[in-house]
C-alpha cells in the first residue's frame, strides 16, 4: 500500500509530465527524459585545439608559454602536471584565455612553428543552447498562465520551479562562458630531416 505522500508525489510528477507534453518533445524523446534532463554547466564559450611542430623544442616552449601569458592566458595546471616529455620533445598545454584576446594569442603561438592541426569547437552545443532557451520560454509562459492552478498544487509548482532554476543556471553559465576560451596546444619538435 502506498503512503499518501508518495502517491501525491507520483500523481504530481505524472500531471507535470502530461502538462508539459502539450507539444511533442524534440526528436521523439520521451517526455520524462526531455523535461527532467540535467545539463552540464558550460565553462568555456569555445574550445580550441592546436598542434604545433617546431624546429627547436627546448627554445620554443618557453616562447609559447610567454605568448599565451602575454595575452592573458592562465595555465589550467602547472607545466609539470601536463602531459609532456623533454626526452621525446613534446608538451601538452591547456590555457584559459579571455575571448577578447584569444585570437591574438592563437596568432602569436602560430608564428612560432608549423600548424599541423587547428580545431575550433563551441564550448556548448548550439542545439542544447536552443533546447534550454525553448524550455525556459515554455515553462515561464505556462507557469505564468497557470499561476492559480499551480498555487493549488504546491508540489507541482515546486517541481516546475526546480526545472526553471536549473535551466536559468545553465543559461547564466553559458553567458559567462562566452567570455572564455580553452586552448589546448601540443608543441612537438619536428623530426630532423634525414640525409
Amino acid at each position: 500500500m502506498r503512503r499518501p505522500a508518495a502517491a501525491l508525489a507520483a500523481f504530481a510528477l505524472a500531471w507535470l509530465a502530461v502538462r508539459l507534453a502539450a507539444q511533442p518533445a524534440a526528436f521523439g524523446t520521451p517526455v520524462a527524459s526531455y523535461w527532467m534532463r540535467l545539463y552540464p554547466l558550460p565553462a568555456y564559450g569555445s574550445i580550441w585545439r592546436l598542434s604545433l611542430a617546431v624546429a627547436d623544442f627546448k627554445k620554443t616552449l618557453p616562447r609559447v608559454t610567454a605568448a599565451l601569458a602575454n595575452k592573458g592566458g592562465e595555465p589550467l595546471a602547472p607545466l609539470v602536471n601536463m602531459a609532456g616529455s623533454e626526452k621525446n620533445k613534446f608538451q601538452q598545454l591547456s590555457y584559459r584565455l579571455p575571448a577578447a584576446t584569444a585570437e591574438a594569442a592563437l596568432a602569436a603561438v602560430q608564428k612560432l612553428g608549423e600548424v599541423e592541426e587547428l580545431q575550433k569547437n563551441p564550448g556548448f552545443d548550439p542545439a542544447t543552447h536552443a533546447e534550454v532557451e525553448s524550455k525556459l520560454s515554455r515553462l515561464r509562459g505556462e507557469a505564468g498562465s497557470s499561476a492559480e492552478a499551480l498555487a493549488k498544487t504546491p508540489s507541482i509548482q515546486a517541481a516546475a520551479n526546480e526545472i526553471i532554476a536549473h535551466l536559468e543556471q545553465v543559461k547564466s553559465a553559458d553567458i559567462a562562458a562566452a567570455g572564455r576560451v580553452l586552448l589546448n596546444v601540443q608543441v612537438r619538435e619536428r623530426p630532423a630531416a634525414k640525409r
